[in-house]
């Protein structure tokens, strides 16, 4: 075998692992918003934080992608502080022109999955200016990378995208069909949801 027939044989290898690793994390974080809302698992936080935590779970999994590791910090990215990590990655794309991107990563102290914000460099590979830079750490990042132009501006800066793309509207989650859907809070179809009582309610985002 050729050396470009090895070097495709071993991409086509890593393109099938990904593939599968990312329908395994679509169905994990699935199972894990459904359990939150059923009370199969459960949350410290507020019920609005525990709502928006499972919502976010549920949005995710479907619209969200893997994000490869390795990427390199820029010189002088310090650190940023714990639990504000939709402001320093707001903070570190703008200021490193890096990308930024959100969804679920871990695990970590907080668990198996949290909400969480990260950059990207060039490659659209995973650079957190929150977490250690740990790098015997198996940490996954599963989200959407969201466009410099979109991030909140003003008093909104800092806050979570996908809690403020959100908010006040409703997911309706198909059991059967396991498809979410987003709807404005003021359709006629919320008022139907909420009278079937398996509304899923946006009120903030639930950082870590």
């Amino acid at each position: 075998m050729s050396a470009r027939n090895t070097h495709a044989a071993k991409a086509a290898r890593r393109a099938a692992r990904a593939s599968a690793d990312e329908r395994a994390i679509r169905t994990e974080l699935a199972d894990y918003g459904a359990a939150i809302l059923t009370g199969t698992v459960r949350l410290s936080g507020t019920s609005d934080e525990t709502t928006t935590h499972a919502s976010a779970a549920l949005w995710v999994s479907e619209h969200g992608r893997l994000f490869a590791p390795g990427g390199a910090r820029p010189a002088g990215m310090a650190r940023g502080e714990p639990l504000e990590c939709f402001a320093n990655a707001q903070r570190e794309g703008r200021e490193h022109d890096l990308g930024y991107a959100e969804g679920f990563a871990g695990p970590s102290e907080a668990g198996r999955w949290i909400l969480h914000a990260w950059n990207t460099d060039g490659a659209g590979r995973v650079i957190d200016p929150t977490w250690d830079d740990d790098p015997l750490a198996r940490c996954q990042y599963f989200g959407v990378p969201v466009a410099a132009g979109d991030l909140p501006p003003g008093e909104k800066a800092g806050s979570s995208v996908i809690g403020e793309l959100l908010v006040g509207k409703l997911l309706d989650w198909d059991r059967v069909t396991g498809r979410v859907r987003l709807i404005d809070g003021t359709d006629p179809i919320a008022r139907a949801i909420l009278e079937r009582g398996e509304p899923l309610l946006f009120s903030g985002p639930a950082a870590r």
